[in-house]
């Protein structure tokens, strides 16, 4: 089975051991459907969810921002930390009640089954175009992603709250790689 990238978000950029807890790790693939599920919710707001977890470089060069003086190496986020707020709101108030509202009545609920129906998730995705065209997910191995239940999308969106959320606490800048 092929492995998925995987996407490091780390807060003020520290990569040391002694961070471990401010970090997340989450495949590429999972990544794309946790933003899918955000733009079921509310696509708009699902637009900050994006720009919270891409870099500066990546975000301005899709959306056909000047670059100034960012490369590709850049790994710092997008979003300023004062519009993070935001994104924090749209999770704990919509994302999370949402799922819980799931999770009540059909905890068993097969999410990403129902979603791709026949199709693999590349041809997905481009179905559901804006900024998925830009997406090249991990292949070849889509399997593993058709058993994810609620409980498994809320508890990696809790995870990404409580990752913002100590951003903005701590008022610390996050980095953003995909290896």
């Amino acid at each position: 089975m092929a492995s998925s990238r995987i996407i490091e978000f780390r807060l003020n950029g520290d990569y040391s051991d002694s961070y471990r807890a401010n970090y997340i790790d989450i495949s590429l693939n999972t990544y794309l459907l946790l933003l899918v599920y955000a733009c079921k919710v509310n696509a708009t707001k699902a637009k900050l969810f994006y720009a919270a977890t891409q870099t500066g470089y990546r975000y301005r060069k899709e959306h056909n921002l000047p670059l100034g003086i960012l490369t590709f190496e850049d790994e710092w986020v997008y979003l300023p930390l004062n519009e993070l707020q935001q994104v924090v709101d749209f999770i704990t108030n919509e994302i999370l009640p949402d799922l819980q509202l799931k999770i009540n009545a059909n905890p068993d609920q097969l999410i990403v089954q129902d979603w791709l129906g026949t199709n693999d998730l590349d041809t997905f995705l481009l179905n559901l175009g804006g900024f998925f065209d830009s997406f090249d997910p991990d292949r070849p191995d889509y399997l593993e992603y058709l058993d994810i239940v609620p409980i498994d999308f809320f508890n990696q969106f809790k995870g990404f709250n409580k990752f913002f959320k100590d951003a903005i606490l701590k008022n610390f800048r996050y980095t953003i790689v995909i290896s």
